[in-house]
């Protein structure tokens, strides 16, 4: 049997058991395997095509990546159409709903499928370079836009792609600093968002193509704007902005005049989505990102649907995709208890049926349940997070886990994250901490965290860890710290701290100096002026820098570590990692140290995350006393150890 039909045995045998019956729960005593849980989603980017007749998906096993289609009407199995070693990153349908054109993950290779023949070309993209995406109109079936960037050229320029014979012509010259293209309903390129070198950002317009480009509006370093779409009369843009406002609204600003209307706004949280009428264009609805996803529906006509989609299943949900004549919607939703469910919403009928799952076979295990928690800092700020507990347990004086998020400008979600999730089934509770400086909850929260790295974010961890332990459920003989890159680094400074508090902590390519980390970005781009501005700037404020980073602390490590990173990590020197983990080692501490030479800063091999997540398992059962699962042949982490 070839490595191709396998494959598609494999797929099927999956995909059958997606859309068949959610199979028995197992006794909710038994662990969740990791490689159930912590698995890259089996399906996932679900598309309804333009007919409203198929879906189509991404199915990945052991680094396979397939299109799967499924007529829904016909409700046959499932087929597997394209299947290649390259992950594809993006698809589109076409108008047809007969082709699909995708693209692989480094964006050098662009591909068109007929569904029908299950054959495929290959697209030319200009110059050899790598492309994204601008645009796709159904109205406009046979052309596409690009963003291209070629190897003689700093800047990506817009090429008009042919889709019937794979042919393209340069469309739009980049003016060399200009982040991103957007064009309006009839594919024609008018409006564009450039970064500027003091940080600000600048939305310019152009009446039509053989026009000049002129600025609509400019936006301060600390006040972002994205530009979504245009509005259906091509006259208007619509804009989500921090400027003006605490928290990012949606904006409509007129081409011609350049007035401002607030569509949208919330005093504290973002708005974070958008959905349109796809004949019309017409805005339906605006998400805005809470303790939940809350629609705010500005449509009449769509206001029975979304109550109804609301009410139906016990979920946060979001409008993937519909069909041309707006009869049937794609609607995945978010669980607090499970994997990511596929519903198919009939509006004539007034019908949502289940599809498919992102995890199918997680639906065999009993899921930890998620919900959004938040508390005062010792100087009163108001913190916000996700607790997750596990299954089956009396919530009483649990081993808990506070997990750390990286960045330090990003933030949890509600909903059952498998990380959450699965150390909930190993008997840990787990707060998901949203500390001050985390994004979507206002600038006046986000630059809370300014140049507050190992001071007040920190003070965030230990108060949320006392919060914990307060509320009864945690226990504080048995608390542990996990976290990645900038949650790393927060690992790192509690493990230096002699305050009371975790006995043991998981650092994942947490950097140890400050200085190095921030002179890794380039001088001039807009994350190192971020980084100059929020953390400190190394060329004035080395002193400081070096006076909150792990690898100049007086205090050496305190209590058992696993530091795990990658070797050609960019951002965090490994010899620096190593220098502290030898002085820790010299003080007669305990830190268990993984290098895994080919990964970068993000781990980009399963087979290395799941190593460690073995070994992490391991680590905190012989710390904090929960339960781990005996790690597989093919996990073993001796050949990495340092």
């Amino acid at each position: 049997m070839s490595f191709e039909r396998l494959i598609q045995r494999v797929v099927l045998s999956l995909s059958a058991l997606a859309f068949g019956a959610v199979p028995s729960v197992t006794p909710r005593s038994e662990l969740i395997p990791r490689r159930v849980v912590l698995a890259q989603p089996e399906n996932y980017r679900v598309r309804l095509s333009p007919d409203g007749k198929s879906i189509a998906y991404l199915s990945s096993r052991r680094g396979v990546t397939n299109i799967v289609v499924f007529d829904i009407e016909k409700k046959a199995e499932p087929v597997v159409t394209r299947s290649g070693k390259n992950r594809i990153d993006f698809y589109f349908w076409q108008a047809d709903s007969r082709h699909i054109v995708y693209a692989d993950e480094t964006g050098s290779r662009f591909g068109q499928l007929d569904v029908r023949s299950g054959s495929t070309r290959d697209l030319a993209l200009p110059q050899g370079g790598s492309a994204k995406l601008i645009s796709y109109q159904l109205e406009i079936p046979n052309t596409m836009l690009l963003s291209v960037k070629t190897a003689n050229r700093p800047a990506e320029d817009a090429y008009r792609v042919d889709l019937r014979d794979g042919s393209s012509v340069l469309d739009t010259v980049n003016p060399g600093d200009a982040d991103y293209f957007i064009a309006d309903h009839q594919a024609q390129i008018r409006a564009a968002v450039a970064s500027l070198p003091d940080g600000a950002t600048e939305v310019r317009v152009r009446d039509s193509v053989e026009s000049s480009w002129r600025v609509l509006t400019k936006s301060g370093p600390e006040a972002t704007s994205r530009v979504v779409a245009f509005s259906p009369d091509n006259a208007s843009l619509y804009v989500i902005s921090e400027a003006e406002a605490n928290a990012a609204r949606l904006l409509k600003y007129s081409i011609e005049s350049g007035a401002q209307t607030v569509l949208a706004a919330d005093p504290q949280y973002d708005v974070t989505g958008l959905t349109f009428h796809p004949r019309s264009h017409a805005l339906e609805a605006v998400a805005i990102e809470k303790e939940r996803t809350q629609w705010t529906v500005l449509d009449r006509a769509a206001d029975a649907d979304f109550r109804r989609l609301h009410a139906a299943v016990d979920g946060d949900f979001d409008i993937l995709s519909r069909d041309v004549a707006n009869g049937r919607w794609l609607i995945a939703y978010t669980l607090s208890d499970g994997t990511t469910a596929f519903y198919l919403y009939d509006r004539p009928q007034k019908r949502l049926s289940r599809l498919l799952a992102s995890q199918p076979e997680l639906a065999r295990y009993a899921s930890a349940s998620t919900r959004p928690v938040s508390f005062s800092a010792r100087d009163g700020l108001r913190l916000h997070g996700y607790l997750t507990l596990p299954p089956g347990v009396p919530p009483r004086r649990l081993p808990l886990v506070v997990y750390v998020h990286g960045g330090p400008w990003g933030r949890f979600s509600w909903g059952a994250t498998p990380e959450a999730n699965w150390l909930a089934s190993r008997s840990y509770a787990v707060l998901e901490l949203d500390f001050r400086g985390s994004s979507g909850y206002g600038k006046r929260f986000l630059h809370a965290g300014d140049r507050q790295w190992g001071a007040r974010m920190e003070q965030d961890i230990f108060d949320a860890r006392n919060w914990a332990i307060q509320q009864g459920f945690a226990d504080p003989a048995r608390t542990a710290l996990y976290g990645r890159s900038y949650g790393g680094y927060a690992a790192l400074v509690a493990a230096q701290s002699i305050a009371p508090g975790f006995v043991c902590a998981v650092d994942i390519e947490g950097p140890t100096n400050l200085v190095t980390l921030v002179r890794a970005f380039p001088h001039h781009s807009i994350t190192r002026g971020l980084f100059n501005r929020r953390v400190g700037n190394p060329d004035v404020d080395s002193d400081f820098l070096k006076s909150i980073s792990p690898l100049f602390s007086p205090q050496p490590i305190r209590i058992p570590m696993l530091i795990g990173q990658g070797g050609k990590d960019n951002l965090v020197d490994q010899r620096e990692t190593s220098t502290l983990v030898t002085a820790a080692r010299s003080a007669g501490k305990s830190v268990t140290y993984v290098v895994f030479p080919e990964e970068g800063h993000q781990w980009q091999q399963p087979e290395n995350r799941m190593r460690f997540y073995a070994a992490v398992e391991s680590f905190l059962a012989a710390n904090l006393g929960g339960r781990a699962e005996p790690a597989a042949p093919d996990e073993d982490i001796g050949p990495f150890l340092k």
